[in-house]
């Protein structure tokens, strides 16, 4: 067997010769570093290049580089497992497989810190190599505030090959802000910032594996690579936080508001206090030349002064513990897409003016428990989320939910709704995907059928609740577990998507009309009747046949 290294240098746009003799010969080739597809032209190297049996592999940071060559396999490197990388960085840290006894506690927070990443591993064990404990600890406190050069720089080289400042500017919002939301209700807020649509560049900043997605469609990013994309926006100005793009770290915030040195730099801004936090107002004022911020959260905060300093650019606001009853009629609302004030002292929303949020998509209300009247809907054309979870007191404004027509998702979960009345609004949510009821008073539930969208409905906890009517063929999930009062329900015939039923603990419960004709058409992935003891002897005999029972068992 013979063995090469080749280097094969070329201008741009020039096709490499291609060495004698390999042609013809059986070989292994790896192409490592490619960033850009023309440099694989550049090189010429293709299926049929060299001899039979030959392997070509191409190592990038970029997966569509992979995406425009004819390939016969693709494979993502592997995160390595928490024992794979204390080795790792037990070789390099110590120079054996395993830590010195002494250490085994600092190296795993080491491994926590790196993220089971193999550079960032060689580089920290090789930096503690033969260092005491109190360096190891250190060195650590000071890593989690500021990231290794030679990290840092490896990293961002995946950042410096993005195509433009456009898609830099999400990746750096995506690690400042946005991990770990999904992705159904971050695009929009995305979106409205921009002229394009942004689906094309996360899916570039994801093939640059600098964001991964999950299976729940939440996005999610390596802390390291988050760490980079931080590191990149402080040394925009190190020395002046008010001059940066995007604040984050509480003491920079802290003092870029109290000494009122913002800038129109700012495009983002998030300071989260403890609930029952001493931290003195800051004055509005301090926002006055902050004329670009678009993302702004102020968990806990508060604020005094007029609100029209606030940037009329806003298009998320997260502002949890609101200290007011109103939001000012001054604060300019009129491109935001997202209002989340949930824990507020809100008791009722906004006074009309024009300068009401007529772009809203998702307004989050929970646990505001002095809320008592609804704002007027039909200021919210665009409307797609509304969740009012825990808001006991509003005595006002449901019969609004009528003019409601692109909701798709509502939740009224622990509303104390007891009136029965109150949820007829609901038939006429043509849009409605996800409907939450639970734990609420009403003793009937309106005929649903004619909500052809509805896919989950949630009636947990519906204590009051003794009949469940006709529901939407289109229904996915049901889940109505300890309504202890429920002796009724409908029909299930017809539901042929119903994939998933939960029944727990509904002691009254006699019947579900055609449920056993149903199973034999449909495999259930769920069904959970478990403390139905009042259920006939045939549907008793009949849950416990099923196939994929989540949680078996009639009592």
């Amino acid at each position: 067997m013979f063995r090469f290294r080749l280097w094969f240098h070329s201008k741009p746009h020039q096709t490499a010769p291609r060495p004698p003799l390999l042609g013809s010969m059986k070989v292994l080739i790896v192409v490592d570093d490619i960033d850009d597809a023309d440099q694989l032209d550049d090189l010429a190297i293709e299926h049929h290049s060299f001899g039979p049996g030959s392997r070509i592999i191409l190592i990038t940071r970029d997966e569509q580089v992979l995406n425009i060559q004819k390939l016969d396999k693709k494979y993502k490197a592997q995160m390595m497992t928490d024992e794979e990388a204390l080795e790792l960085l037990s070789w390099h840290a110590f120079g054996n497989h395993c830590p010195d006894k002494e250490y085994i506690e600092l190296a795993t927070d080491v491994v926590e810190y790196c993220g089971r990443l193999r550079l960032a591993l060689r580089v920290v064990g090789r930096l503690l190599a033969k260092k005491s404990k109190s360096i190891w600890k250190s060195t650590l406190d000071k890593l989690r505030n500021l990231l290794h050069g030679k990290i840092h720089d490896t990293l961002r080289l995946s950042y410096d090959g993005l195509s433009d400042d456009h898609v830099k500017g999400v990746f750096l919002d995506m690690s400042h802000f946005f991990i770990h939301w999904n992705r159904r209700k971050l695009l929009p807020i995305l979106d409205s910032c921009s002229r394009f649509c942004v689906e094309s560049e996360i899916k570039t900043i994801q093939d640059r594996c600098l964001l991964d997605i999950n299976d729940f469609e939440t996005f999610t990013m390596h802390d390291l690579i988050r760490d980079m994309g931080r590191e990149i926006v402080r040394a925009e100005c190190a020395m002046e936080p008010g001059k940066r793009s995007r604040l984050w770290h509480h003491e920079d915030v802290t003092s870029v508001l109290r000494d009122e040195s913002g800038t129109e730099a700012i495009r983002g801004l998030t300071l989260e206090l403890p609930e029952n936090s001493d931290e003195l107002p800051f004055r509005t004022k301090a926002f006055k030349k902050m004329r670009h911020l678009k993302f702004l959260q102020l968990n806990y905060v508060k604020l005094t002064g007029s609100y029209h300093h606030l940037s009329k650019e806003l298009r998320f606001l997260c502002w949890h513990g609101f200290p007011l009853e109103v939001i000012p009629e001054d604060f300019d609302l009129r491109n935001l897409v997202r209002i989340d004030l949930r824990y507020s002292k809100l008791v009722r929303v906004w006074e009309d003016s024009d300068l009401l949020p007529k772009k809203l998509k998702f307004l989050y209300l929970d646990h505001s428990r002095n809320l008592t009247q609804l704002p007027d809907f039909s200021k919210l054309p665009h409307l797609e989320f509304l969740s009012l979870n825990g808001c006991e007191g509003v005595s006002w404004g449901y019969h609004l939910f009528a003019q409601l027509k692109m909701l798709q998702d509502l939740n009224l979960r622990d509303c104390n709704i007891t009136d029965d009345a109150i949820l007829e609004s609901l038939r006429s949510l043509s849009s409605l995907r996800i409907l939450r009821l639970d734990g609420n008073g009403f003793s009937r539930l309106p005929i649903l059928s004619g909500l052809s969208q509805l896919e989950y409905l949630y009636l947990n906890h519906c204590t009051n609740l003794q009949a469940i009517p006709e529901l939407p063929t289109s229904l996915l999930t049901l889940e109505a577990n300890y309504c202890t009062e429920l002796e009724i329900m409908h029909d299930v015939a017809e539901m042929l998507e119903l994939y998933d039923l939960q029944l727990k603990d509904c002691r009254k419960l006699k019947d579900i009309p055609n449920l056993d004709n149903f199973l034999h058409l449909r495999y259930m992935e769920t069904l959970n009747m478990e403390g139905c003891t009042s259920l006939t002897a045939t549907l008793r005999r009949t849950s416990y046949g099923i196939g994929g029972t989540g949680e078996g068992g009639c009592g």
